[in-house]
């Protein structure tokens, strides 16, 4: 994994357009979110709001064992607290034409390797 700092200096210096590519970049990943939020919210007919965030799942310390789903009324002025981290894998054409490939509901944390941001090792990652 790289910071996105580190790849966009990157690309850079191979020449790419770098605000570009970010507009793309904020264009496809709002788009996402934004449908994303209008299924949660139940503004999508074909989407089950229960089925994008099911019961059972790991919740935080202040609903350890929960068994309600996403607006349940129980969870009151808590829901107002709430936050969910997605993971937002784009890709980009030759064109800069960035594509949304995927959202991660519960993307990794973990480092596996560490890549060094610049220098002749940049390019090799190094095992943790």
């Amino acid at each position: 994994k790289r910071v996105l700092s580190a790849v966009l200096r990157h690309l850079a210096s191979s020449g790419h357009d770098v605000d570009a590519l970010f507009g793309e970049m904020v264009r496809v990943v709002g788009a996402g979110a934004k449908a994303l939020a209008q299924a949660v919210l139940g503004h999508v007919d074909v989407i089950e709001p229960r089925d994008l965030w099911p019961l059972g799942a790991k919740r935080g310390q202040k609903l350890q064992g929960c068994s309600t789903p996403f607006g349940d009324p129980s969870w009151g002025q808590w829901q107002q607290d709430c936050f969910h981290l997605l993971g937002f894998d784009v890709m980009f054409d030759q064109q800069g034409t960035a594509t949304l490939l995927e959202v991660n509901c519960n993307p990794s944390m973990a480092l596996d390797s560490i890549h060094p941001l610049d220098g002749m090792d940049a390019d090799v990652p190094i095992p943790l």
